[in-house]
């Protein structure tokens, strides 16, 4: 039903009465002109929701009835514009019609029209009435549910603002359980969705920024199990984030040990920190026998034994633990990878 219509002369916006003074005014059975086609309507609070009836739809309406789902998102994304500081406009016409608006924020010369789309729609009907918006300088955001969101989700290959509107199961009761998904790893509820979009916290960008950082790791390996030595050697661990994504482990190649510049780091920490005691064997390439060829491993600094990455790596990570951990690499780089880059500090990829 929709939620906005002329009350007694005066435009009224469901959402945004007071419910008392709803109450109030319904009681007074105020003459109502709906906005969709001038038919007279009335008062009705259905379910908690305020709403305005046709008292008999004409042919020629343009409105269309909707769920109650869709009445709670226009409401939710309504209220949250007027919260970030914009203006507010529900089922916002465009000249001569040529579209009607869920919601359009405007803020000075600004606007920009939220579309909620939970019935199905194609892809060239989404972009026609996306150009409809762009002759009047109106951008246009929609959240979609079904094939089509999720289409625009994986290959998001045009600085249309498309993202998928999916359930949230997790959601708490009485709720209308939705959530808005910016690329596969990152959602936001509808609020705070709108929230970043108004405060511009979303730039397009056809490149990705991958940040790497990485550290040594001096591990203490405690018993030789041939001589009960204890001696230490090191390793690398890292973590990689991307835009909108949380921190992950990098894989590392084990020959990266060998890079002089590693090998230097290390003996360099443990030259100006004696009270660590240090006793450093670099991994080196060594020959396996049984197999007849070489591989990497590291010395007993004592007895000579000679262990394996591979096969004694079970024994190293029982038998030894982190002594130090080193900073060694930090680096950023980008790689082509079109997406929505979502940063509050509006650090964005490009």
């Amino acid at each position: 039903m929709p939620l906005k219509a002329v009350v007694n002369g005066t435009v009224m916006q469901a959402p945004f009465v007071d419910t008392d003074e709803w109450r109030a005014i319904q009681a007074q059975k105020p003459q109502v002109r709906m906005c969709c086609c001038t038919a007279r309507g009335y008062m009705r609070t259905r379910l908690g929701t305020q709403q305005f009836v046709h008292l008999k739809r004409p042919d020629d309406c343009i409105g269309r009835p909707e769920s109650l789902e869709h009445e709670y998102l226009k409401t939710l994304v309504a209220r949250t514009v007027v919260e970030v500081g914009w203006d507010s406009e529900i089922e916002a016409q465009g000249p001569n019609r040529k579209w009607i608006a869920d919601v359009l924020a405007k803020k000075n010369k600004a606007k920009l029209a939220f579309e909620i789309q939970l019935s199905p729609i194609t892809h060239a009907e989404l972009i026609r009435r996306s150009r409809s918006y762009a002759e009047n300088n109106v951008r246009a955001c929609w959240f979609v549910k079904g094939s089509v969101g999720r289409d625009f989700l994986e290959s998001p290959s045009t600085n249309l603002p498309v993202f998928l509107l999916q359930h949230d199961d997790q959601a708490e009761l009485r709720t209308i359980p939705f959530y808005v998904t910016i690329n596969p790893q990152h959602r936001l509820p509808i609020k705070d969705a709108v929230t970043a979009l108004l405060n511009r916290e979303f730039k397009w960008c056809r490149k990705r920024r991958v940040r790497t950082i990485e550290n040594i790791l001096v591990l203490r390996l405690k018993n030789c199990w041939v001589c009960r030595g204890s001696f230490d050697t090191y390793t690398i661990e890292g973590n990689e984030t991307r835009c909108d994504e949380a921190p992950r482990s990098t894989y590392l190649e084990k020959r990266r040990l060998l890079q002089p510049e590693l090998v230097e780091a290390v003996h360099k920490y443990a030259k100006v920190h004696p009270e660590l005691a240090l006793r450093i064997s670099d991994p080196a390439w060594m020959l396996n026998s049984s197999l007849g060829c070489k591989e990497l491993a590291f010395v007993c600094v004592h007895c000579g034994y000679q262990f394996s990455f591979q096969n004694d790596s079970w024994f190293w990570r029982r038998n030894s633990e982190t002594i130090v951990t080193i900073p060694f690499e930090s680096k950023d780089h980008k790689y082509y990878d079109p997406h929505w880059c979502h940063s509050k500090d509006q650090d964005f990829c490009c």
